[in-house]
């Protein structure tokens, strides 16, 4: 079983990328005082759109300054607009700030070794109880699960007023890959017969990790199935000896789930979103797309 520190940088991870949306990964500025950067690069209607470490984004340990090396290598391979995102404490180039899109909250428990379910707030940990009283579990998913977390993962988002952006391509790559690599984690809610009403994908390294996806049907509401499965997450992230569990960022429209998010012991920081344009279509689109963003915020 494959127990290397980071899996959204590897090849393993590019694979899964590859068989759900068809992307390509690209390794950028590994080595000579660069730490290796991966971009997974999108083709949509003859435009290339690079993704920093899809979908997590940057962290701390690459500085802004970097950005116009990497650029350059980007625009060398093809990539028309690069799509990054950094922690705001993470001091950028002043030149950047025009590109600019968004901040968004990014919640995470920063001591994890320090975390316990017994020190969660006492409402918390009676929904917990109450559900596990009600025979809620959680097993390993199984191999063939892919259309199933789909099934789930696509109600979740509808119900939430989201756009369903994953395939059931990906959620098929993700339950094989997690049979075979401790480095990902996914698990799937049962009821007391053992019906499936949620699940929740958590990626490791030793640094972080990363809650990547939950969700759970709106019929099985009541056994609150998503307290239990990130309870099991953490968990995880704990034992596997990560030094922080980041639950990523949430939408601005959904505050609350950014509470959901603190209430498991999260604190809650800016994430900027950036997109560069390295090509001429790539200015033009974003050109575009920055008029349409614009638009929407006058109007909404």
């Amino acid at each position: 079983m494959n127990t290397a520190s980071d899996l959204i940088s590897s090849d393993e991870w590019a694979e899964v990328l590859a068989r759900g949306f068809g992307s390509v990964q690209l390794v950028i500025r590994e080595g000579a005082g660069f730490p290796r950067t991966a971009w997974s690069v999108f083709s949509k209607m003859g435009l290339r759109a690079a993704y920093s470490n899809f979908p997590v984004g940057f962290e701390d340990g690459v500085a802004g300054s970097m950005m116009p090396a990497i650029t350059a290598d980007l625009r060398a391979s093809g990539v028309d607009l690069a799509r990054f995102s950094f922690p705001r404490t993470v001091d950028a180039l002043s030149e950047l700030e025009r590109f600019r899109t968004i901040d968004l909250l990014e919640t995470r428990v920063d001591s994890l070794e320090d975390w316990s379910e017994q020190d969660l707030p006492r409402t918390l940990k009676k929904k917990l109880e109450k559900s596990r009283r009600a025979g809620v579990q959680i097993r390993d998913a199984l191999h063939d699960e892919g259309a199933l977390l789909h099934r789930i993962y696509s109600e979740t988002v509808v119900r939430r007023r989201g756009v369903v952006r994953y395939t059931p391509g990906y959620f098929d790559a993700l339950c094989k890959l997690s049979r075979d690599d401790g480095r990902l984690s996914v698990g799937v809610v049962v009821r007391r017969d053992g019906t499936p009403c949620g699940f929740i994908v958590i990626a490791h390294s030793e640094t972080s990790s990363y809650y990547l996806h939950g969700g759970y049907y709106s019929h099985s509401a009541n056994l609150r199935p998503g307290y239990i499965a990130m309870a099991w997450g953490i968990d995880r992230a704990k034992n596997y000896h990560s030094r922080q569990f980041n639950m990523l960022t949430s939408p601005l429209d959904q505050p609350a789930l950014v509470a959901y998010k603190e209430s498991f012991g999260g604190k809650s920081y800016a994430r900027s979103h950036y997109e560069l344009p390295v090509s001429k279509m790539g200015a033009l689109v974003h050109a575009v797309l920055c008029t349409s963003r614009r638009t929407r915020l006058i109007f909404r």
